[in-house]
């Protein structure tokens, strides 16, 4: 945690008054094939969709024409988490590259899908080649950014985005700094910039939507009430935002109400089936003892992670961290020793560390443990994982410090655990 001071001082600075990430990160999606996507009414951006490949045909030779088609699936894999569509981009690139190969834009698309399928070095090796072509292009610090975080460049991705916000502060760049003070644990600076998010605004009323999810996620570390009229307001801008839907059944959850949870949670999956949404609903079956529900729910989740897989989308470390918690041990730690290669990250460490903690190798899981808390003690998940790890290896009174900075961070912080962390906190029978 060396200059951490130095660097928090950093991100305070950044201009705000003068992130959307990449776009499919976290999106592991159960129905993989188009065919099977959910049955939704055109939408504006389908629409959108259509013109631009009729503006193709119109003007074949016209660059600016494939890039923009390019961006407007990249917000289609957004808004369904069908990875498929990537495989349209790269075609379409592919014509873009057949006419001027060069481009500084085609190579800042290879790369934003490039980050999308977690090959984050491919990602930021490609963006700095569209930043030495063309330095003056304020969304490719965006790229960058994203790119950085990932491969655990903390400090260069602060400087990045920096300079994006120098440039140009935008919903891009608010966003983006939003969740870069968050992983500082600066989170009232993150709810002010994704405030700045919403009121700058985006072409795309989903990106505005998944700020103010993300500013409910932050409200429900210490104010239900607020985060659950933080998700409500996600809604006058997608009706039934699968992404809002999941956190009102993650505060149900929190208050207690299993019902009203598993129902919330249901329609997330319908909307969106995403492995995270079935695992979500088979750790509330798991507090409901039915075992059976559970097994269904976590046998998704593995289908959607392996079809992923198959898609081009490196899911090693989110698939580690599942099947250390519900699945196999000796495979999580394999993926875990390869994501963490790929992504050196915060995340990275921590999903290495709690595999092989998983695995009884609890004194070197301590190692990553350390790794995964270099930008301090913020992520209330990680610094679970932490005081776990720490116990095991007979380090009681750290482990206890660090149960309790778990419940002042977020006593909510996870479905599966809750009831773990309650327990550890529990007066000790005298």
């Amino acid at each position: 945690m060396k200059n951490n001071d130095t660097k928090k001082t950093a991100l305070i600075t950044i201009t705000v008054a003068s992130v959307f990430l990449a776009a499919s990160i976290g999106f592991v999606v159960f129905q993989s094939n188009r065919a099977a996507a959910l049955a939704v009414p055109a939408s504006g951006l389908d629409q959108d969709i259509a013109k631009q490949n009729a503006l193709i045909v119109e003007r074949p030779k016209e660059i600016k024409v494939y890039i923009a088609l390019s961006g407007l699936y990249i917000q289609k894999v957004r808004e369904t988490g069908d990875v498929s569509y990537y495989q349209t981009i790269d075609e379409l690139l592919a014509k873009a590259s057949a006419i001027e190969p060069e481009n500084s834009d085609i190579n800042a698309v290879k790369a934003n899908i490039a980050n999308g399928r977690h090959h984050f070095l491919e990602g930021y090796q490609l963006i700095n080649l569209a930043i030495k072509k063309n330095p003056k292009t304020v969304s490719y610090y965006g790229i960058k950014a994203d790119a950085e975080i990932e491969l655990g460049k903390y400090d260069d991705a602060v400087a990045t985005l920096q300079t994006m916000s120098d440039m140009k502060p935008n919903y891009s760049s608010y966003a983006r700094i939003a969740y870069i003070r968050e992983l500082y644990g600066d989170i009232s600076g993150a709810q002010e910039a994704l405030r700045l998010a919403e009121s700058a605004g985006s072409n795309f009323k989903e990106n505005v939507a998944w700020a103010f999810v993300e500013s409910a996620k932050l409200a429900a570390r210490s104010d239900l009430a607020l985060a659950e009229a933080e998700y409500a307001s996600a809604f006058a801008f997608v009706p039934d935002y699968a992404p809002a839907l999941e956190g009102l059944g993650k505060v149900a959850f929190a208050r207690g109400d299993t019902s009203k949870a598993t129902m919330d949670l249901s329609k997330a999956f319908e909307r969106l089936p995403l492995a995270a949404y079935a695992i979500d609903l088979g750790d509330v079956a798991v507090s409901l003892g039915d075992d059976v529900k559970a097994k269904q729910q976590y046998a998704l989740a593995s289908l959607a992670f392996e079809k992923s897989g198959k898609s081009g989308v490196d899911t090693n470390l989110e698939y580690s961290v599942f099947l250390s918690d519900h699945g196999d041990k000796a495979e999580a730690l394999r993926l875990a020793r390869q994501a963490y290669l790929k992504r050196p990250s915060l995340y990275g460490a921590d999903a290495l560390a709690w595999a092989l903690y998983q695995n009884g190798m609890a004194k070197e899981a301590e190692v990553y443990s350390a790794k995964a808390m270099v930008l301090g003690e913020n992520d209330p998940l990680v610094v679970f994982h932490s005081a776990m790890i720490t116990e095991s290896v007979g380090d009681n009174k750290e482990a206890h410090r660090r149960y309790l900075k778990v419940n002042e961070l977020n006593p909510h912080f996870s479905i599966y655990y809750a009831h773990v962390l309650k327990e550890k906190l529990e007066p000790t029978p005298n």
